[in-house]
């Protein structure tokens, strides 16, 4: 009889656990390295160089990744190691905003140079995009991610970069600590002004000044690497 009584009295707590949680909770609750659901944050430094609004049509425009294994989430502060870490996934668009009719795949406006990248390969979405990018791995060294590639310009007009991570957020390549619960977000963003007002209304042509303010077109423009200039 007491037995009995454990057992159903057990069954009944389990089952107000359940009630109470979701599956997702109890495995958080369950999970040591789980303390939370949202989402990691992390944010990967960039340099563009030079940092202009104009170029000329023979500029050269670098971009350079150098930082430390060792970030910091965002969503909690706490620091996690990236020790030859293979899901970051980066990749550079270089996306023209010239409106003439003419194929506007990076490549027939600027050519690629000083190159130091691992696994390059180019991204291609024509119907989604109508442009192309640059994907690569990260070179690691002591403990450090480096990568560097430059483009030449070389046709006038205004364009914009597009720098961000293409990995999968609910499905993530895990790394030391990692929770399963969670999405992992990688930001790649640089210091400077995005330039945002040379391309918001070539970007977003039938919105109002309130629509974009709203919508926080801009903070958008900046989670996603951008960086708007001309070459006259």
């Amino acid at each position: 009889m007491y037995s009995r009584y454990n057992i159903l009295l057990k069954a009944g707590i389990i089952f107000i656990i359940f009630q109470y949680f979701s599956c997702q909770d109890l495995g958080i609750a369950l999970n040591s390295e789980c303390t939370t659901k949202k989402d990691y944050i992390f944010h990967i430094p960039v340099e563009i160089s030079p940092n202009k609004y104009e170029f000329e049509i023979g500029d050269t425009i670098t971009i350079d990744f150098d930082f430390s294994d060792t970030l910091v989430d965002s969503t909690e502060n706490k620091k996690y190691i990236f020790e030859d870490y293979k899901g970051f996934l980066p990749a550079v668009r270089f996306i023209s905003l010239n409106n003439n009719g003419e194929d506007r795949f990076f490549f027939k406006y600027a050519d690629t140079s000083n190159m130091q990248l691992k696994n390059m390969f180019i991204q291609h979405y024509p119907n989604k995009h109508n442009d192309a990018g640059i994907g690569f791995d990260f070179d690691y060294k002591n403990n450090r991610y480096y990568a560097s590639l430059s483009f030449i310009l070389k046709k006038k007009g205004i364009y914009y970069l597009k720098i961000q991570s293409e990995a999968d957020q609910k499905f993530p390549e895990h790394f030391e600590g990692f929770c399963k619960y969670r999405q992992v977000v990688f930001f790649i963003k640089h210091p400077y002004d995005t330039n945002f007002d040379l391309v918001k209304w070539l970007l977003y042509p039938n919105s109002t000044p309130k629509d974009l303010e709203l919508g926080k077109a801009d903070e958008y423009f900046a989670s996603i690497g951008g960086y708007a200039f001309k070459v006259k």
